[in-house]
């Protein structure tokens, strides 16, 4: 392996020491900017290919402590074939389990291309120390996982201490929102506010992911419903 190259004087050292605060995030502003790009209307031809990049941008996850092998690989089949009989339906990009079910999933997925996640830095509250932390992911790494969801320290963050989350990523890693997202609609908003804020090479899974299981039925109702014109019973998909 070759050695790095050595950092320019004045970067060997964390950006929290060197930086000033930079503010806490203005909430009623932000608020203010998501509701007005949520309110970006769709032209009907692109919603499918907003679905679809839904889709593929989705981590089908269960994170319960009644979790068990037999779940995880339920949980696999519908992220290899969302919907079983429409093959044109991407598959999802990753399936998210407590680093104990990493190997069942592994198994279950294994040649698919969906890769395992597993969480890790304290989850969910994010609240302990680096070292911590580190033997977390350390962990989650030695039992197979293929990414590992890391826990920002949101409070550092929202108090505008943005260099000490800077310092724990070390470097530009994709985000995955997660919790709340339950709507085809609600996608598509959030997809509209990134491409509107960070970019189009953004829009892409290995930057961006939902974390949402239930999100996926109502796409899938939506892609049915662009395709057929007609509604399908939520019934018809498996509950995840």
């Amino acid at each position: 392996m070759a050695q790095a190259p050595a950092l320019p004087r004045g970067f060997e050292l964390p950006l929290e020491p060197r930086l000033p605060r930079i503010g806490s995030v203005d909430a009623v502003a932000l608020e203010e900017r998501a509701a007005t790009l949520a309110k970006r209307s769709i032209k009907q031809d692109s919603k499918l290919q907003a679905y679809d990049l839904a889709v593929r941008m989705m981590d089908l996850t269960t994170l319960e402590g009644a979790d068990t092998p037999g779940k995880v690989a339920a949980l696999c089949s519908k992220a290899m074939r969302p919907d079983p009989v429409d093959p044109s339906i991407p598959s999802v990009a990753a399936v998210c389990v407590y680093p104990n079910l990493v190997a069942t999933a592994k198994a279950r997925l294994d040649g698919s291309g969906v890769k395992v996640a597993s969480v890790a830095t304290a989850f969910p509250s994010g609240q302990s120390s680096l070292a911590i932390k580190l033997a977390d992911v350390r962990e989650a790494v030695a039992l197979g996982a293929d990414e590992v969801d890391m826990v920002i320290d949101r409070g550092a963050f929202l108090s505008g201490r943005y260099a000490k989350v800077s310092d724990e990523t070390g470097r530009i890693v994709g985000m995955k929102p997660a919790g709340g997202i339950r709507t085809a609609k609600q996608s598509i908003q959030y997809l509209v506010v990134l491409h509107e804020t960070l970019g189009l090479q953004w829009m892409t899974p290995d930057l961006f992911r939902f974390g949402a299981s239930s999100l996926l039925n109502d796409v899938l109702m939506q892609i049915r419903k662009q395709k057929t014109g007609r509604y399908q019973s939520p019934d018809y998909f498996t509950i995840d």
